[in-house]
C-alpha cells in the first residue's frame, strides 16, 4: 500500500496513475478470491478513469472488464449491466 500512499500524496487521488494503482490493488484482492473487496477497488479505479480518460480509452475498457469479471465471481443474481448502470449512471434509470 506504500505505492498507493505515495501516488495519492504526490499525484492526488483523482489522477489516472493513482487509479492504475487502485486497479492493481483490486487485482490482488481478486487473485486472493476476495471479490467484494476487489470490486470496491475496481469501482474506485473505474470512476476516476472514466472521468479523466473517457469511455473510449483502452484502459477504461480494461478496468471495466476486470470489474465485470469480479462482479460475476461474487455470485450476484443481478445482471452486471443493471448493476453497472445503477452504480455509474443512476440518473439514467427508467421506471
Amino acid at each position: 500500500m506504500r505505492t498507493k500512499e505515495i501516488r495519492e500524496k504526490v499525484l492526488g487521488e483523482e489522477h489516472p496513475d493513482t487509479a492504475t494503482t487502485y486497479n492493481n490493488i483490486a487485482g490482488v484482492y481478486d487473485s486472493q478470491g476476495d471479490y467484494h473487496q476487489a470490486l470496491e477497488w475496481y469501482c474506485k479505479s473505474y470512476s476516476i478513469i472514466l472521468r479523466e480518460l473517457g469511455d473510449s480509452h483502452p484502459f477504461t475498457a480494461i478496468v471495466e472488464e476486470n470489474m465485470k469479471a469480479a462482479y460475476i465471481k461474487t455470485g450476484a443474481s443481478e445482471s452486471f449491466e443493471k448493476w453497472y448502470n445503477d452504480n455509474f449512471f443512476p440518473s439514467d434509470t427508467h421506471d
